[in-house]
């Protein structure tokens, strides 16, 4: 079990990958005629994953985190979004900019 200082801590940082994985998500997506179907199936992948680790970030703060099942949920919803950019970008399916 979490201790319950470090509940809020978590919270907030499941609340910022969240935030952060939606709004790019839903901004990538306004572009949906100019990119791959692949890039689109991730960007649809995570805007499964961010509301999934905002709402678990929110349930968290709210019990006071004393319930296991919203770190799981805000767990896989982490996983999800960082195992479909790892993938994304291995596959070069996400377009990365670097030298050359």
């Amino acid at each position: 079990m979490i201790p319950v200082m470090r509940s809020p801590v978590l919270a907030v940082g499941l609340l910022l990958l969240g935030l952060v994985v939606s709004s790019d998500a839903r901004r990538d997506l306004r572009h949906w005629t100019e990119i791959s179907q692949w890039y689109a199936a991730c960007m649809v992948a995570w805007l499964i994953a961010g509301p999934a680790t905002i709402v678990a970030g929110l349930w968290i703060l709210a019990s006071r985190g004393r319930r296991q099942l919203p770190f799981l949920v805000g767990g896989a919803g982490a996983i999800l979004a960082g195992a479909v950019m790892l993938g994304g970008v291995l596959s070069y399916v996400i377009p990365c900019s670097g030298a050359g």
